[in-house]
């Protein structure tokens, strides 16, 4: 069995923005928690009234894949769901940009949130984005997310194979489907032994 890169106590953990930086620097990325100008990121005044603090959690190959943290205003974080489409928005007006992005949300930390946005085009090129996320409550962190977690190791890859990366390992569509070959698997074995 492959050494684990991510003990459940580093989720645990997570409390500010250095935490999380130095769980990515154990995925492999070129982290730390650098404080960021909101003005830098051009966001439009609605999105940007929406953040606290901003940080550049990771930086490969000169900005060609970004990992950016997100402090939320508590009213924009009442729930997961308010959360999830403030972050969309974000992620739609950083869409724009040349490069890829994982993004990271949190109010108080007691929650992470993390966002791989996905950018289609319309028939006028106008950028649209989508985005997929995992949530992972640092008071009840379980061995899935640090499952999920370590599949977007950077494992010496390019910044595209890394953006590939965590795109597959958003998908939720293939997660489902791996989880139901498992459970088929297990029946079948079980079915096996009792005959």
């Amino acid at each position: 069995m492959p050494k684990r890169l991510l003990q459940l106590d580093d989720l645990r953990t997570i409390d500010s923005p250095e935490r999380i930086a130095s769980i990515f620097y154990k995925l492999g990325y070129v982290a730390e928690a650098q404080p960021l100008n909101i003005d830098d990121l051009q966001l439009g005044p609605r999105n940007a009234e929406a953040i606290t603090e901003t940080y550049l959690i990771a930086n490969e190959e000169n900005a060609t894949l970004q990992v950016l943290l997100f402090q939320l205003e508590p009213n924009e974080w009442v729930s997961p769901s308010t959360a999830s489409t403030q972050m969309k928005a974000i992620a739609s007006q950083l869409g724009r940009r040349g490069t890829e992005f994982l993004l990271l949300a949190a109010k108080n930390y007691n929650q992470l949130m993390l966002v791989n946005p996905r950018k289609t085009f319309d028939e006028k090129m106008n950028v649209k984005a989508s985005i997929r996320k995992l949530l992972i409550d640092r008071t009840n962190s379980t061995a899935y997310d640090r499952d999920r977690l370590e599949v977007i190791v950077a494992k010496n890859q390019t910044p595209l194979e890394l953006y590939k990366t965590q795109c597959e390992a958003f998908d939720v569509e293939k997660l489902t489907k791996q989880f139901y070959q498992i459970y088929k698997n297990l029946l079948e074995k079980d079915q096996q032994v009792r005959r």
